[in-house]
């Protein structure tokens, strides 16, 4: 009866343990990779069910930001690391995944073709966008950490504003070969058909024609920190 109950104890004892193991498992907030061979290395991305967002890690970069851009976040091996707000170690797939994962809607109806035309405007699932980092004030919408001025001499005299949506861009004509794999574009200040995510407000022909090729987009002055500061970046589906 003894060695009876040892043995059920422990039978007991590795079925507990098995839940435990199965339950910290189902908690982990790292999203996990897939099959794609994704050619930039991944970092952590924290997915967060319960709220509904995606949390990374990025550094800020002055010089580009008071100078303005096309790229605002880039992975840190990305030919376009040099010139963006931020660099990040989470790749383009990897965000397009936990995009995914939230429940948003790739747009997937820019190509290299058609991006410069006078309409083409990303689609996809409109994304919230916040920015804070240590001994910020507060957590900062895109908006308030994001200035637009309106080019001297452009054709539009007013603000077209910011609206990030899911634009995709891995699954269309590229699917073999995304850009992003290559630009490292995981979000874009103007509609990109490169970047996961991009601005639907502005596009190619915004900036090319009617602001006569003068950025719009820069950091506000009076909120973003100093060159090289490590950012916590949150990015959530608006349903």
């Amino acid at each position: 009866m003894i060695r009876q109950t040892k043995k059920v104890s422990t039978y007991c004892y590795l079925a507990v343990m098995s839940v435990l193991l199965l339950s910290l498992s189902a908690c982990n907030q790292l999203l996990p990779d897939d099959d794609y061979n994704d050619p930039l290395s991944h970092d952590n991305l924290y997915y967060d069910s319960s709220a509904g967002t995606l949390t990374f890690q990025a550094v800020f970069h002055a010089a580009p930001a008071t100078a303005g851009t096309w790229h605002l976040i880039i992975h840190k091996d990305g030919s376009n690391k040099d010139n963006c707000f931020f660099t990040t170690g989470v790749s383009p797939h990897q965000f397009y995944q936990g995009l995914l994962k939230l429940g948003a809607t790739a747009g997937d109806n820019l190509t290299g073709d058609n991006y410069t035309d006078q309409n083409a405007y990303t689609e996809g699932s409109a994304l919230e966008v916040s920015i804070t980092w240590n001994g910020a004030v507060k957590k900062y919408p895109l908006d308030e950490f994001l200035k637009e001025e309106i080019p001297a001499g452009s054709a539009t005299q007013e603000k077209v504003g910011l609206e990030m949506r899911f634009s995709g861009n891995r699954s269309t004509e590229y699917t073999a070969s995304p850009p992003s794999d290559t630009t490292g574009c995981l979000m874009c200040l103007y509609s990109c058909p490169a970047g996961v995510s991009s601005n639907a407000k502005a596009n190619n022909y915004q900036l090319a024609t009617l602001d006569g090729g003068v950025w719009r987009y820069f950091a506000n002055p009076s909120v973003v920190p100093a060159d090289g500061t490590p950012v916590t970046i949150t990015v959530k589906v608006i349903k």
